[in-house]
């Protein structure tokens, strides 16, 4: 599938993003298939993917199959995709959405095969996404469990914000901390999480709100249930954009780069290394059971 794939032209995605030939192959891949692991395990090495305007389904195929039919570990930095709803494994979409303006709008709305809540991400949204093995961020025999994961990623990411915050000399919207299963700066949600675990393999992804629309924030009602530390409060006064909370001069370019050399720095040191998004993308072509789905207009 990917091979075909990159032989083809690169085009034109939605709103101009510029999607590559591997985003088809991965948009494309069967709903459904079986896990097959074939070959030894081989020593873990990070690999890094940069790209922009992968649509989010297409992301979320591409992490499953890494997830499931592959052994390094990864890293995946999306940075702006087209406007889409995503719901958690269990999202229900008449509890989390406002299904009319879903409609009239005419948002894609995708289920991904992670837990959490449901988010809305656009061009404004920072997706980064690790697929990696439990060994190279848990000490020993330490459980692979959600909340051994998130305080793990509480700690690499509470390293790019005190870089930043650092490097500008400047604390910008405030102390960056993990509140329940967000990222917040002060008490205002920069980045949500979700998580999936295999044994003793996850996938830990995060879309950070480098910007958003107010008006898009609208598709998502207030869900049944939501962290203590949000009060009641609407979306508008729940989250905070990155670029009006971060230190002045901090450029999305510069937040992306910090992401990235914090996980070279504490998974790959040497041995980490960039890889196109067409090479990461042969991984499809590998039996895996795929859990990410495009919820039919008809659902909603």
């Amino acid at each position: 599938m990917a091979s075909a794939a990159r032989g083809a032209r690169r085009r034109t995605g939605r709103r101009g993003a510029r999607v590559l030939p591997a985003a088809a192959a991965a948009a494309r891949a069967p709903p459904v298939r079986r896990r097959m692991l074939t070959g030894a395990r081989r020593a873990a090495c990070l690999r890094v993917v940069r790209t922009r305007g992968l649509p989010v389904l297409a992301q979320l195929r591409l992490e499953e199959a890494l997830l499931r039919a592959h052994d390094d570990d990864w890293l995946i930095i999306n940075d702006g995709v087209p406007l889409a709803c995503v719901l958690g494994r269990s999202g229900k979409p008449e509890q989390m959405l406002h299904l009319p303006l879903v409609r009239d709008r005419q948002v894609e709305v995708v289920r991904r095969f992670s837990g959490g809540g449901t988010v809305v991400v656009d061009e404004g949204t920072v997706m980064a996404s690790f697929v990696l093995n439990a060994g190279s961020v848990l000490p020993g025999a330490t459980p692979c469990y959600p909340q051994h994961l998130m305080e793990w990623s509480g700690r690499l990411y509470a390293a790019v914000f005190r870089g930043i915050q650092q490097q500008a000399q400047q604390g910008g919207g405030g102390a960056f901390a993990l509140r329940e299963s967000d990222y917040v700066l002060g008490d205002r949600k920069v980045g949500g999480n979700a998580q999936a675990i295999a044994k003793r393999r996850f996938v830990h992804h995060t879309s950070f709100l480098w910007d958003y629309q107010p008006e898009r924030m609208q598709l998502l009602r207030h869900p049944p249930r939501a962290p203590k530390y949000r009060e009641g409060r609407d979306h508008a006064a729940f989250v905070a954009a990155l670029r009006q909370v971060l230190p002045a001069g901090v450029s999305r370019q510069a937040f992306v780069d910090r992401v990235e050399a914090a996980a070279a720095q504490q998974l790959g040191g040497p041995s980490a290394r960039a890889v196109p998004l067409e090479e990461a993308a042969r991984v499809l072509e590998r039996p895996f059971l795929c859990n990410s789905s495009r919820v039919p207009p008809s659902a909603l």
